[in-house]
């Protein structure tokens, strides 16, 4: 007996279909988008770009969970066999299961953004941050994927996504560290200052894209290197 393995875009579209049919994970998906649109109405006393930013923390925040949970549950049921067996090739595997991840964050980030913005009468004014919201959101639902890629443990995996996305921030984020504070160097803060503007956006991309690169080479190292 033989079997045929996924293409990269067979296994693309497993992704996408299987967070779907996952209750849990659709409604996650299903109540992002609101969530960061009523979070930016929220929002309408303050600039129109830390507004759409205070969405797209919400809406990222979500998405970490979609994404950490989608992998976390695999291993949690053993069901991550039949997603190897049917897609061999890990580092394909793990490059569609963190596309998978990017265009729901991505449409749901754009959607938030956008109706958030238009409820508030500032689509106009808030046209960057608008724009700069779907990849925040991705990116912070990536980062959620490579966090259950490494811990494996569906409530361990949510706890640290919302914790140490999310809270770490406001509890220490005043912390100084030498001319600046900790929260420069923490990876919420930075796709927040994105998305609202900042003069100098080099510091935050560059700690964004230092966060996703060490935690997404560790998450498919591990992925390639242990069992499942």
């Amino acid at each position: 007996m033989t079997t045929t393995s996924l293409s990269f875009a067979g296994t693309l579209r497993s992704e996408l279909h299987g967070t779907w049919s996952v209750p849990a994970l659709r409604w996650l998906v299903l109540l992002a988008a609101p969530a960061a649109a009523l979070t930016t109405i929220a929002a309408a006393h303050f600039s129109p770009g830390v507004s759409v930013a205070s969405g797209s923390m919400v809406g990222g925040a979500v998405l970490a969970l979609v994404g950490g949970l989608s992998i976390a549950g695999e291993y949690a049921t053993g069901a991550v066999r039949t997603t190897v067996t049917a897609a061999p090739r890990r580092t394909a595997l793990f490059l569609a299961k963190s596309l998978a991840v990017v265009l729901i964050g991505l449409a749901v980030g754009w959607v938030g953004g956008l109706v958030g913005a238009a409820a508030n009468g500032i689509l106009g004014s808030a046209a960057l941050p608008v724009l700069a919201t779907g990849p925040a959101v991705a990116a912070t639902g990536l980062f959620g994927l490579f966090l259950g890629f490494l811990i494996r443990r569906v409530a361990p995996t949510a706890v640290t996504a919302v914790f140490g996305l999310f809270l770490v921030s406001g509890l220490l984020g005043g912390v100084r560290i030498g001319d600046g504070y900790l929260t420069d160097s923490l990876f919420t803060d930075s796709t927040v200052a994105l998305v609202a503007g900042t003069p100098d956006w080099s510091q935050p991309f560059g700690t964004v894209a230092l966060w996703l690169a060490v935690a997404g080479v560790a998450a498919a190292v591990r992925l390639r290197r242990s069992d499942v």
